[in-house]
């Protein structure tokens, strides 16, 4: 009878929850998003259902590239749907490129979300799991670099009256650090404190 009710809600509700997941993603972010194919779920993510994105881009605040990411999920809640609720509280990152970073005068390109609103509180974008991505981070105003690879971190967003801040949970290992032209250390990896906060 499970089987059945999960086979129901994918033959019935698909291609509607794959079109209001993208919405809802859409209408959180102030810059443009393209992904090459959306695919729901019952079983891939199981006990959640779930929504992929294949090769989902997500562009900065000027314009350039943010977010590259070959698989991202979000999960959704099985019998939530079945009433047509459709909110959003779980969303990974797999194998991604991750692109930080703060100009000469220290205004950072991650100001993309919206202001949250009670009426957009059934989407989380604050809250972003990241499995097998890279980060690469630039700091022009204090003249660094960072490279990183990450194994398994949750990133977590805020925007505290104009400061806006990311930090950082989990398993960072560091491939370059370069600070200036003069100081420069290659294939260094170490591990990284648990948080950071840009």
């Amino acid at each position: 009878a499970l089987l059945a009710s999960f086979v129901l809600i994918y033959n019935l509700f698909a291609e509607k929850i794959e079109g209001v997941v993208l919405n809802k993603v859409n209408s959180k972010l102030k810059t443009g998003i393209s992904v090459a194919d959306i695919e729901f779920s019952v079983f891939a993510n199981f006990p959640y259902a779930s929504v992929t994105f294949s090769d989902i881009f997500i562009q900065d605040s000027n314009s350039d590239t943010l977010l590259f990411s070959k698989n991202s999920i979000i999960k959704l809640n099985v019998i939530s749907l079945i009433s047509g609720d459709y909110s959003v509280k779980n969303m990974e990152v797999q194998k991604g490129e991750i692109n930080v970073k703060y100009d000469e005068k220290g205004i950072p390109n991650f100001n993309i979300l919206k202001d949250t609103t009670k009426t957009d509180s059934d989407l989380n974008l604050d809250r972003i799991l990241f499995t097998d991505c890279k980060l690469r981070y630039t700091d022009k105003l204090n003249d660094y670099l960072i490279k990183s690879n990450i194994e398994n971190v949750l990133l977590s967003y805020s925007n505290n009256e104009g400061d806006h801040i990311i930090t950082l949970e989990g398993d960072l290992f560091m491939n370059n650090l370069i600070i200036s032209e003069d100081e420069e250390y290659k294939e260094e990896e170490a591990r990284l404190p648990s948080s950071i906060v840009a």
